[in-house]
Order: C-alpha cells, then sequence, then structure tokens
C-alpha cells in the first residue's frame, strides 16, 4: 500500500493534506469513475476502513492487477493535482 506522505509530498502546509484528498476525490472530476471508486473503497475514504487490493477487486469482479493499475493512475492524477 502506498503511504499517504508519498502521496502528498509537498502538499499545501495551509491544509492538511487528508483535508486536501477529501476534497480532491469528492470534486471527482479529475477521476473518472472507476479510479474514483477504487480510491474511496482502498483508502477507506467514507468508510474508515481501508481494503486490500484483492478485497476491492473481490467487491468490483476485476482482477486485483486491474486494481493496482487503476490505483496507480488515479495516485498519478493526485500528483498532478497537488
Amino acid at each position: 500500500m502506498i503511504s499517504r506522505s508519498f502521496i502528498c509530498e509537498g502538499a499545501d502546509k495551509t491544509m492538511g493534506c487528508d483535508e486536501r484528498i477529501f476534497e480532491f476525490l469528492d470534486e471527482k472530476e479529475e477521476l473518472d469513475e472507476r479510479q474514483y471508486e477504487i480510491m474511496v473503497l482502498r483508502y477507506g475514504i467514507k468508510s474508515g476502513v481501508p481494503l486490500a487490493q484483492r478485497e476491492v477487486a473481490s467487491l468490483l469482479k476485476i482482477s486485483r492487477s486491474y486494481v493496482s493499475r487503476i490505483e496507480k493512475s488515479a495516485i498519478e492524477k493526485l500528483r498532478e493535482y497537488f
């Protein structure tokens, strides 16, 4: 799992990284629907319970490697945003 500090490297100090991620994901303009869904499930954004890639894959009926690829592309978008 990629740590939050890895995602938020260089994040603005006036707003916490967590708040910026929530704001970004709530807007979800930058992420497509699948990326949004995977990020919310993987990091427990709404439930507070992060899921493993294989658990997300099982829920969405896709392969674990596909979850990994989608998660990577979403993280790249997060990096560009921050």
